[in-house]
């Protein structure tokens, strides 16, 4: 047993400095546990991102910019990506009745003025027999909003991948500029870039596959009840993208819900819209690109413990 005068007095200017050599400790523990090749697997994977990332990057918002600019997409992208917000122009689609590119039937047509994502007019003529003259012509202009949801949706994406894509290119820029990379920013860079591709995907998808409705959405549409004349009670139209090509669908539908045949008929007719095969060709550039990158990537961080 010793006396209360010799006990030891601590050190509280030391305290830290244990606290800091226990530290080294717990990372010279986790660093004993790795074999070389882990520390290899990793080396590659920092190599392979420092090598490619911010080319691979450039690359992709090189395209998404033109995307923007060609779309006037600059209200919905990130402000580094310099895509100005400019008035866009009107553009007037003129829709016919096509087999293999040419045109089928004169008396059927339609055109459709948009101004960005926006239907501002819609001219169409079909042949009905209780109309005048055996031919139904209307015009809607639409106090209400009509959008084209599909091309709305479509600049929504892409200016939420200009957001992902902007901070992961300004933080890689950082990391490796300051020689900060680890498994850790390693990990934050590959989850930026899948959302940018994930992204970028539901973009292709917007303006690719048209959504399905119903055809009491489609009498219920507020902006086809302005037509000027009425349409007629057996007719329903839409108009939707698939593609690079604006189509519009007109139903005949039976008046008499209690009759035997409820067939409903379409006819379509569509046009091409100009700029849009480059757009979604630029879009699947970037996206094989990213997809491309994001491979590399998986298989070489599927092997670091």
């Amino acid at each position: 047993s010793c006396k209360m005068s010799e006990i030891p007095s601590v050190n509280v200017v030391a305290a830290p400095e244990v606290r800091e050599k226990n530290k080294k400790d717990d990372v010279d523990v986790y660093q004993m546990l790795r074999t070389p090749a882990d520390i290899n697997q990793e080396k590659e994977y920092a190599w392979l991102q420092q090598v490619r990332a911010i080319k691979v990057l450039d690359r992709v918002m090189s395209s998404v910019r033109a995307v923007g600019r060609q779309l006037y997409l600059g209200g919905k992208m990130d402000s580094r990506f310099g895509v100005e917000s400019e008035e866009p122009k009107t553009l007037r689609l003129e829709l016919f009745q096509l087999i293999d590119g040419k045109q089928i039937n004169e008396k059927m047509k339609a055109v459709v003025s948009l101004l960005a994502d926006n239907v501002i007019q819609f001219e169409i003529t079909f042949k009905h027999s209780k109309s005048p003259g055996g031919f139904y012509r209307g015009v809607a202009q639409p106090q209400v909003q009509w959008k084209l949801a599909q091309l709305q949706e479509f600049g929504n994406y892409i200016g939420r991948a200009s957001f992902i894509l902007a901070e992961c290119n300004e933080r890689a820029k950082m990391i490796f500029a300051d020689k900060q990379w680890d498994k850790n920013a390693g990990a934050l860079i590959h989850q930026s870039l899948i959302d940018a591709r994930n992204a970028l995907v539901s973009a292709n998808l917007a303006v690719q596959i048209p959504r399905k409705r119903g055809l009491k959405e489609l009498y219920n549409f507020v902006p086809t009840k302005k037509f000027n004349p009425p349409l007629p009670g057996d007719k329903a139209v839409s108009v939707y993208m698939s593609g690079p090509r604006v189509f519009c669908a007109v139903y005949t539908v039976p008046l008499d819900k209690n009759a035997k045949d409820q067939t409903i008929q379409s006819v379509l007719i569509e046009a091409a819209v100009p700029g849009m095969p480059q757009i979604l060709s630029r879009l699947t550039s970037s996206l094989r690109t990213l997809q491309e990158f994001l491979n590399e990537l998986e298989a070489l961080k599927s092997r670091i413990p």
